[in-house]
């Protein structure tokens, strides 16, 4: 990386997207990113790993025994709400 890549971390408070300075805080120009914005990166990453792999779960262990599971699938326009 160069030194003007903008990385993502992982604060008390949330992620930032941003550059970490020589005394370890972020730089000036760091965005917290809302949840929003997570959701949004997390459901690509998952379309993605479908169009990619052709699996439509996804699987994430955890160090705590517990797994993030995520399934893409096909919503019905004239199914059961």
């Amino acid at each position: 990386m160069t030194q003007n890549d903008i990385e993502l971390y992982l604060e008390h408070d949330g992620f930032y997207a941003g550059r970490r300075l020589k005394s370890g805080k972020l730089g000036k120009g760091a965005h917290k990113l809302t949840e929003e914005e997570i959701f949004t990166m997390f459901t690509t990453l998952v379309r993605t790993f479908v169009a990619k792999t052709g699996q439509d779960t996804l699987v994430v262990q955890g160090e705590d025994g517990k797994a993030v599971v995520a399934k893409l699938v096909r919503l019905e326009a004239d199914g059961p709400q």
